[in-house]
């Protein structure tokens, strides 16, 4: 079982739940118009099949080719483009913003008007309750009878009941813009690329060497997770050895 692109993100369990344990594959961002696209069968083509008809139709194959219509539309290359400074509210200032750009586009579009703030997200859910807040969308206008057409909601911040509330903190939205998106050959941007916190099990940037989530020292933490990964091999190739004699015949062992 594999997530889907709009349940999010760069919570404690990341690694497991995004690359089934590979901690080198985590959320990288929306895929829209990048890693793949969406067709309709009327020949209609879009970064992804769940966005918007109405706000992401990029061309019809009828009338172009998908090479041009790739290359030339911006309605597909929005998601090689973007940046932090689309991102508003919460995803704006978050640690992740870089990296996520507010996860899935279809989630944030449908729900709120735009894309740049997406509310289901494990970080977030949990750094708003740390602080005795939540949040839930209420929905404000049915959808039209049209393919792929989008309601309105709201979404509303309040106190978790019987919680203490803190004021969130202030993040200067400036200080979250920390990946180079380093170029390929043909022009693309290569995905920025976390590290595991071995201690709390969330994603870090490379530069870190504080957790920012739980202020564990990455590279000493780091060497305990290797030495304890080096006795684990060494106790799988000891009882490796013993049962292989176990099952040997004798004079063999």
């Amino acid at each position: 079982m594999i997530v889907g692109n709009n349940v999010g993100y760069f919570g404690p369990y990341e690694r497991m739940w995004r690359g089934l344990g590979d901690e080198a594959d985590h959320w990288n961002g929306c895929a829209a118009g990048q890693g793949g696209i969406g067709i309709e069968a009327d020949g209609t083509i879009k970064g992804c099949p769940s966005l918007a008809t109405s706000l992401y139709a990029a061309g019809n194959v009828r009338e172009m080719s998908i090479a041009d219509i790739w290359r030339y539309s911006e309605k597909i290359a929005f998601g090689r483009v973007r940046d932090v400074e689309e991102l508003y509210d919460y995803c704006r200032t978050c640690y992740y913003a870089d990296v996520c750009r507010a996860g899935c586009t279809w989630t944030s579009e449908s729900l709120l008007g735009k894309r740049g703030n997406n509310p289901y997200c494990h970080h977030r859910v949990l750094d708003l309750a740390r602080h005795g807040w939540r949040e839930r969308v209420t929905k404000v206008k049915d959808a039209p009878a049209a393919s792929f057409a989008i309601g309105e909601f709201a979404l509303v911040r309040e106190a978790i009941p019987g919680a203490q509330t803190v004021p969130l903190p202030v993040r200067d939205p400036t200080a979250v813009h920390v990946a180079h998106r380093e170029r390929t050959a043909a022009g693309g941007a290569l995905p920025p690329r976390l590290k595991v916190c071995r201690s709390c099990d969330q994603y870090v940037w490379p530069h870190e060497e504080t957790c920012p989530h739980c202020a564990a020292d990455l590279a000493e933490v780091e060497r305990q997770h290797a030495e304890a990964a080096e006795r684990r091999q060494a106790l799988i190739q000891q009882a490796q050895r013993v049962l292989g004699g176990i099952g040997a015949a004798p004079g063999q062992a």
